[in-house]
This record gives C-alpha cells, structure tokens and sequence, in this order.
C-alpha cells in the first residue's frame, strides 16, 4: 500500500496537469485567424466623371476625367482627382494668397452585398465671362463661379448615371455630372 499511495499520486498530479492544459489547447484552437495576415477585402473600380455643360437643352461642352478608386467591403480611404491652375489672389499691402480653379473630385466606395455605394465630394471652378466680370465687380477683378456637390448614392457598375444637375443663375446654362464605375478584375 505504502508502494501504491506515491504511483496513485504521481497519476493524478499527471491527470490534473492534462486537464489543466486541455482547455488553453481548445481556446488557442477556437480563436480566429491572426488579423495581420488577413487583409479586407477590396474590388478595384475605374471611375469615369463626364461634366457636360448644356446651353438652352443643348449639349455644347463635355469634360472628362478617370479617377481609378477601390472599393472596400467596409469604410476605406478615399480616392482624390484635382485638375487646375492655382491662381495668385491678392489684397494691396499683403502676401498674396493662392486658390485652386478647376476640378476637384474625392470619393470613397463601399461594397454593401451586390451594391457599390459611393460617397464622392466635387468642386467645379472657373472664371466668369469677362462681360459677366466686369458687371458683377466694378474694379475688374475676375469673378470666380463655384459649384459644389457632396452626396451619397449607389452606382450600379457599367452604367452610366447622371448625379447630379446644376443650373447656372446667371443664364440659361446647365452642368450635368455623369458617372460610370468599371470593375477591373
């Protein structure tokens, strides 16, 4: 019996060992994946703005820009397009300051199942007509005209959709805003 008190011991300090063990070898087994390895997941989209600007119903100019963007299946970085001149703003006795005239389009997709959402910020900038200048400021200082959108919609892929329209106030003129998104695979 002496013999047999330090074997029966010696098997349960083992047995209790094991099954201390046991549960971390189920928890490691149970975790996920690391996330380091795993990256979200994204679709690459290429992005095609037409302005067109339409005098009287008539289509008279059309503008295109291509921005290449990624969609992400939750909220992602945003894809920036800027085209146009900065130009030297000045006050008499001080250091000019600079804006930016032209085309500044940001935009962000998110893949939400089947659907592209898409929140996209837009500037549209330019200088009025000279006669158009001249009456709006007497001194002869360009006028700038600036049109800005900021929305959220849902583009469907490979069709083009117009999203937005803008009248001009001081004429009979119309910009329209198109955009088509092409899945690149």
């Amino acid at each position: 019996m002496k013999r047999l008190f330090p074997l029966v011991f010696l098997l349960t300090a083992i047995s209790v060992s094991l099954a201390q063990n046991e549960p971390k070898k189920q928890e490691q087994g149970s975790r996920p994946a690391s996330t380091n390895s795993e990256a979200p997941h994204q679709t690459a989209y290429k992005l095609e703005f037409k302005l067109f600007e339409l005098d009287d119903g008539k289509r008279v100019n059309q503008r295109d820009f291509t921005l290449m963007a990624n969609a992400f299946d939750h909220s992602g970085p945003s894809s920036n397009l800027r085209s146009g001149t900065r130009v030297p703003v000045s006050i008499p006795g001080e250091k000019p300051n600079y804006i930016d005239v032209g085309f500044t389009v940001n935009c962000q997709l998110v893949t939400q199942g089947s659907t592209l959402a898409a929140s996209i910020r837009m500037e549209v900038s330019s200088f009025a007509l000279p006669e158009q200048s001249s009456e709006a400021h007497p001194m002869g200082m360009p006028v700038l005209r600036s049109s800005n959108l900021n929305l959220e919609t849902v583009i469907t892929p490979g069709k083009p959709q117009v999203i937005a329209s803008i009248d001009d106030v001081n004429s009979k003129k119309r910009m329209q805003v198109e955009v088509t998104a092409t899945r690149l695979d």
